[in-house]
C-alpha cells in the first residue's frame, strides 16, 4: 500500500472554474469511494496484522482513515461521509454566476451540486501548508482564511488565462498570450 500520485485523501479541493473543474470535482468523489472499498476488501482479504506489518508511519494513518471511512460510507452512505471528511470543494476566485461552468452548463454545475460537490466562491489560494510528511494538509488563501486540503487539483483550463493581469491589475509582464517567465532575479 504505497502512497503515489493517484493517492486520494479528503478533503480534496479542485481550483478552477470551468466545466473541467466540475468534471474532476465529480470524478474525484466517486474515485475516492471506489479507492476506499478497494482498500477495505483487500485489507480483509490479506488481514490487517498482516498488512499493517509491511507499512509505515505515514501508510498507517492512511489506511487507518480509509477503513474507517470505508465503514463510514457502508454503514451511512456519501453523503453523511462527505460532510464528515469534508468532501471536494471548487474553489473559484470570483462568483459562481462568473464562471465558465455556469455560463455554459449550468446543468452541469447544478448536478454536480446536488451530488454534494461544494462551489466557493471569491477564494483565491495562495499558499500550500505540508505535513509532517511533505504532503499537502492545507491552503492559505488571499482573504486569510485556511482551508483543509489533503488532495489538490487544478483545472486552469484549455488557453492561457491571463485575466489576473487584466482582470484583476496584478503587476505581471507578458510576452505574447502567456505570462513572461520568473525566476528568483524577477523580484530583485
Amino acid at each position: 500500500f504505497p502512497v503515489t500520485t493517484s493517492t486520494v485523501r479528503m478533503p480534496a479541493i479542485v481550483i478552477g472554474g470551468g466545466l473541467t473543474a466540475i468534471d474532476s470535482a465529480c470524478e474525484i468523489q466517486s474515485y475516492y469511494i471506489t479507492q476506499i472499498r478497494k482498500f477495505a476488501k483487500k485489507v480483509a482479504a490479506i488481514g490487517k496484522e498482516k498488512l499493517w506489518a509491511s507499512l509505515n508511519n505515514e501508510e498507517k494513518i492512511i489506511a487507518e482513515e480509509f477503513l474507517s471511512h470505508a465503514k463510514d460510507f457502508e454503514e451511512n452512505g456519501l453523503e453523511f461521509l462527505m460532510k464528515k471528511v469534508g468532501g471536494v470543494k471548487v474553489l473559484y476566485r470570483k462568483k459562481m454566476q462568473d464562471s465558465p461552468a455556469y455560463r455554459l452548463n449550468h446543468q452541469e454545475l447544478q448536478n454536480a451540486l446536488e451530488e454534494g460537490i461544494e462551489f466557493v466562491e471569491n477564494i483565491a489560494p495562495q499558499e500550500v501548508v505540508i505535513d509532517e510528511f511533505n504532503h499537502i494538509k492545507a491552503l492559505k488563501c488571499q482573504n486569510g482564511e485556511v482551508v483543509e486540503c489533503r488532495s489538490l487539483l487544478v483545472a486552469a483550463g484549455t488557453s492561457p488565462n491571463i485575466s489576473p493581469k487584466i482582470e484583476d491589475g496584478l503587476d505581471l509582464q507578458i510576452e505574447g498570450k502567456y505570462f513572461r517567465s520568473l525566476n528568483k532575479n524577477s523580484f530583485l
